[in-house]
């Protein structure tokens, strides 16, 4: 722990000067040394943990953002799949880029890997429930199961796993018949 303490002081400096190739050799390095105690673990979340607090902000920031412009009536369609379109272009662009950057940092098996994981899930189940007041019950379904897979061994899971539930039948029917449903799910 005491020899690897330069590694640690290397990996915040890279975080703080956003050279993330830098931290993620450094915690590729700690990673190795994960069967010599929870220390390696610990540094590892410590390099990341800034970034990981800048992640989570920048999901609930995109949460805030697109779902205040989300107009709650079953005559906004249009105007809602502008919105809902620019939220999952932001998310694709901008959310998924970062977390793929921030799973490098973190241990799989780690709870900031989770957090991150549930966060961007929350903010993704948060687009597709808007999709619903977009008429779009097929992607709101497809979104709601891209969600629940980054979900994964989170409490946000079952959350996200009883929307896409209620969603279902709804794009089953707008599937079948092609037309336009009259209101979102409750």
């Amino acid at each position: 722990e005491f020899a690897a303490e330069p590694l640690l002081v290397a990996g915040r400096e890279a975080v703080l000067h956003n050279d993330f190739e830098l931290a993620q050799r450094i915690a590729g390095v700690l990673e190795g040394f994960s069967d010599t105690g929870t220390w390696a673990q610990s540094a590892q979340l410590e390099i990341a943990a800034q970034p990981l607090e800048r992640f989570k902000t920048l999901c609930r920031r995109a949460k805030e953002e697109y779902r205040s412009k989300i107009v709650r009536d079953n005559h906004s369609n249009q105007h809602n799949k502008q919105i809902c379109a620019a939220a999952l272009a932001h998310f694709r662009t901008q959310v998924q880029p970062e977390l793929n950057r921030l799973k490098r940092l973190l241990p799989p098996e780690s709870e900031g890997y989770q957090e991150a994981h549930e966060e961007a899930a929350l903010l993704l189940s948060g687009i597709a429930s808007d999709f619903t007041w977009a008429d779009d019950f097929i992607e709101s379904e497809k979104l709601y199961e891209e969600a629940l897979k980054l979900a994964e061994n989170t409490f946000g899971a079952v959350r996200i796993q009883a929307l896409l539930e209620d969603v279902r039948s709804s794009a089953q029917q707008q599937r079948t018949s092609g037309e336009r449903i009259s209101s979102a799910p409750s």
